[in-house]
């Protein structure tokens, strides 16, 4: 019998968006717009990696969100299959992102140089029992979204 508490849910990989005709118009003038620089500063390299990006954003834009397993326990969370463990003592805090038409944003800091933030779609039904949980292990602080989590959200892209 395992004693040790933990919190586990369930939600979507990331918030899908339908893309409309008018998704796709925008996505194309940009697309242009960026291959027609790299054309003029006859930076080739740079038009390769638009080509490529490009059409792994179109490739990817229509792709449904799985259903993905959290858990919280008590020295690490995890996600999903890969049970790969994300320390708490790794980590510096947590925030809670409280969203009005979609689930909250659970965001750890890591004690990382590149890629310091974790962020986890959170049910809203058990956000303050995940509060509650998580202050016992680790300082919370606050997130404020960057120029890019706004630009990624507005385009239909993110979390």
């Amino acid at each position: 019998m395992d004693d040790k508490k933990k919190i586990t849910w369930e939600a979507p990989e990331f918030d899908y968006v339908e893309k409309s005709i008018g998704w796709y118009f925008i996505f194309g003038i940009a697309f242009l717009a960026m291959i027609v620089f790299g054309w003029f500063s006859r930076n080739f390299f740079f038009m390769i990696f638009l080509l490529i990006a490009g059409i792994l954003v179109v490739a990817l834009s229509n792709r449904k969100p799985e259903k993905v397993k959290f858990t919280l326990g008590e020295e690490a969370c995890t996600i999903g299959a890969s049970k790969i463990p994300y320390r708490y003592s790794e980590m510096k805090g947590f925030a809670i992102v409280e969203r009005e038409h979609r689930n909250n944003l659970l965001v750890f800091r890591r004690n990382a140089t590149v890629n310091q933030y974790l962020k986890l779609p959170l049910e809203k039904g058990i956000t303050s029992e995940v509060r509650s949980f998580l202050k016992e292990k680790l300082a919370e602080g606050s997130y404020e979204e960057g120029l890019l989590d706004v630009l990624i959200d507005r385009a239909g892209l993110g979390l």
